[in-house]
């Protein structure tokens, strides 16, 4: 479980604003929902999962959070257009396989 550049650099500023995310998003110059995705993405690299119990719905908003985040990166120049297609066609793809995961377990 190893963090990236990019990852533990949002985890110091968020460290360093004791989790207040209206802060974070001041520092960083974000919306919400891109610091939403950013924390769910370094919490998924330390190896947690989503809360038991979280429905669908949940998974939906998070796509979308994370989706509006990779357009706000793009928005902003940090991310190429081909490097956004990638992010977004994985937020697709990992959205997917998330559902029919839970789907699978349903029936057991």
């Amino acid at each position: 479980m190893r963090l990236s550049p990019s990852h533990l650099d949002f985890v110091e500023v968020f460290l360093k604003n004791r989790g207040v995310i209206r802060e974070v998003e001041r520092e960083l110059g974000v919306s919400y929902p891109t610091v939403r995705a950013r924390l769910d993405e370094v919490i998924k690299a330390l190896g947690y999962q989503n809360r038991a119990g979280e429905d669908d719905r949940s998974l939906d908003d998070a796509s979308e959070n994370r989706r509006r985040a990779v357009l706000e990166e793009l928005r902003a120049g940090n991310l190429t257009a081909e490097q956004a297609l990638t992010a977004l066609h994985s937020v697709s793809t990992s959205a997917s396989t998330t559902a029919d995961q839970k789907k699978e377990d349903a029936k057991k």
